[in-house]
């Protein structure tokens, strides 16, 4: 039996995907582009994805109980838990059945280049808006805590000031090369908003007398699951760093990549969500705000050390989600991250890393009011539905087609990307247009931090 062969008859859910074949990093262009180094053990690849599950997005998930009510709440969650690890199971085999472990390449070479380019596109407008709404978040919970600490006349005492601040501190942190270099941040930035969740839990006891809220069963509109769907699809799209993830982890380690580290990843980083929604509806019921760190109030000194914990775990959290967009930065201009020579990697990186953060440290803090919710909906739902649903299911669609199905294995891989298909193009179209609506309906009626 070849090659071919073997890998077309590995089950797309076991736990050894093939790695008879050698794997190229990609070909862009016609240019050869080696492997970032492969030292993460299993586990701290599946730290790695974990982590990069839970950004600043965490802090929606009370609001989103608040608005779907407990039953909807489970049957997304277990649906997008599923999905999420079909999905990117399928894209590991399928770069695998091409020889071609980067997203791009396998694009370019079943879909032809446009279809690669809107690839980076996506993924690069993606991140930078996921990165404007960290920055948000770090600027909105740091200096209040300045102020209260009694430095109000400090320039780190305001919103603009304190975010320039934290980017510089966090500059140095975008100049690593490769996403696989950053499991010891992803740790440190796991246990931060690992100690947020239960922050939340303890505090929302104390304040309710050791009692806590109830969710409505329902949503409180038929639009809720719609306009919710955005965050969960932005929660859940690691698919977009798989190949990054896989290429960095040992290779005795690859053959259990999806039965381990995806497991891991997937299964935690949603018992991490759910715990957050439910200790967050729990302390503040139907008063949920989208951002849960803001319910408290800042008077309190452990409140104070919370939001700068919170300030922190989005710090050590945004090198991950910069160094995937970055890499799709330099794929469009023909550069290759690993092999560029220090001075223009640094140049480039510096230059990627401070458009954001001059955008949102010009634009006015009460201008952003409602901005973080809007921004993480629309990332989720038009690029990330593109590029962490759509394709992958779509890719897989393509190059297995033609195989037979003749196991429920094969019926069950069938019917999986053809759902995950529906779902993503679904969050492309009707997501970003209903998002949009609510959220000019808010500014229209006189505020648009009530979207």
């Amino acid at each position: 039996m070849n090659i071919i062969d073997t890998l077309e008859a590995t089950p797309l859910l076991s736990a050894s995907l093939s790695t008879d074949i050698k794997p190229d990093y990609g070909i862009v262009g016609n240019d050869h582009i080696p492997k970032p180094k492969a030292q993460n053990s299993w586990w701290a690849t599946g730290i790695q994805c974990l982590n990069s599950m839970l950004g600043s997005g965490i802090l929606a998930f009370p609001y989103l109980l608040s608005e779907v009510g407990w039953v909807m709440f489970v049957i997304e969650i277990l649906f997008f838990a599923l999905v999420v690890f079909i999905s990117s199971a399928m894209l590991i085999e399928v770069g695998q059945r091409k020889g071609l472990l980067n997203y791009s390449a396998v694009t370019e070479n079943v879909f032809g280049p446009q279809v690669a380019k809107l690839l980076k596109l996506s993924i690069v407008v993606a991140y930078t808006g996921s990165l404007m709404s960290f920055l948000n978040v770090i600027g909105s919970l740091g200096y209040p805590v300045i102020i209260q600490w009694g430095y109000s006349g400090s320039i780190f005492a305001s919103y603009s000031g304190f975010m320039l601040f934290a980017a510089a501190l966090i500059a140095p942190l975008t100049l690593f090369r490769s996403y696989g270099e950053l499991t010891p941040i992803s740790l440190v930035s796991l246990a931060l908003i690992t100690y947020l969740v239960f922050f939340v839990l303890g505090e929302g006891l104390w304040l309710n007398n050791g009692q806590l809220y109830t969710a409505q069963a329902w949503p409180l509109s038929w639009t809720a699951p719609i306009q919710t769907l955005g965050t969960l699809a932005f929660a859940g799209s690691i698919q977009t760093l798989m190949f990054e993830a896989y290429l960095s982890t040992r290779e005795e380690d690859k053959p259990i990549f999806a039965s381990a580290s995806l497991t891991l990843a997937i299964g935690c980083g949603f018992l991490l969500l759910v715990l957050m929604a439910v200790f967050g509806y729990g302390a503040f019921g139907s008063d949920c705000e989208n951002d849960i760190i803001s319910n408290f109030s800042s008077s309190y000194v452990l409140v104070q050390i919370s939001q700068l914990i919170t300030v922190l775990h989005v710090t050590f959290y945004i090198p991950n989600a910069f160094i995937i967009m970055r890499l799709y930065a330099f794929e469009l201009m023909d550069c290759n991250p690993l092999t560029l020579e220090w001075p223009s990697f640094a140049l480039i990186t510096l230059s990627l890393w401070v458009f954001p953060v001059f955008v949102m440290a010009w634009i006015p803090e009460e201008d952003c009011e409602g901005t973080f919710a809007y921004v993480i909906d629309l990332a989720g739902g038009l690029p990330f539905g593109f590029s962490a649903f759509a394709l992958p299911a779509a890719l897989y669609f393509k190059v297995t087609s033609e195989l037979p199905i003749d196991t429920g294995v094969a019926l069950f891989k069938h019917y999986a990307s053809r759902a995950t298909l529906v779902l993503g193009v679904f969050l492309m179209i009707v997501c970003p247009i209903t998002d949009t609506y609510f959220f000019i309906k808010a500014c229209v009626s006189g505020s648009c931090s009530s979207y």
